[in-house]
C-alpha cells in the first residue's frame, strides 16, 4: 500500500491555458529583472517579470520572459488606466510550474517565451 505520491515538482510544466481559460491578461506592473554571478547583481537583463491580471476570476500573478526589454511602458499603462482600461497581452508558450509554498500548499511559477499587446484600451 502506497500512503504518500512523492512528485519531483522541478519537472513538472503544467501549459497555462490548462489552468486558465483564458488567452488574454491586463498587464498592471512590470519591471527588468537582471542576472547575479556569486549572489552580486550583474548589469545584465536576464529578462522582464509582469504582473498580470486575469479578469475574469481576478487572479493576480507574475510572469517571467527571458526577453531583456520590456513591451509594454509605464505611459501605457497609466494612458490606458486614465481611460478606464488596462493594457491587454497575450503570453506566447506560458507555463506554470509547481512548487510546495506551505504545508498542504502549492502555488505556480509562471513563465512565457514572449508576451504580445492585443489591445491598450
Amino acid at each position: 500500500m502506497v500512503e504518500r505520491l512523492t512528485l519531483k515538482t522541478k519537472k513538472v510544466q503544467i501549459p497555462l491555458k490548462q489552468l486558465l481559460a483564458v488567452d488574454q491578461f491586463a498587464v498592471v506592473d512590470f519591471r527588468v529583472t537582471y542576472a547575479y554571478v556569486n549572489g552580486e547583481r550583474t548589469d545584465k537583463p536576464s529578462g522582464v517579470r509582469y504582473t498580470v491580471v486575469e479578469m475574469r476570476s481576478v487572479n493576480r500573478f507574475d510572469v517571467f520572459t527571458p526577453t531583456a526589454t520590456p513591451v509594454v511602458t509605464e505611459e501605457m499603462i497609466e494612458d490606458a488606466a486614465n481611460a478606464g482600461g488596462h493594457v491587454y497581452v497575450r503570453l506566447t508558450n506560458a507555463v506554470a510550474k509547481p512548487y510546495q509554498a506551505g504545508y498542504g500548499e502549492i502555488e505556480f511559477s509562471v513563465s512565457a517565451d514572449s508576451v504580445e499587446i492585443v489591445s491598450n484600451k
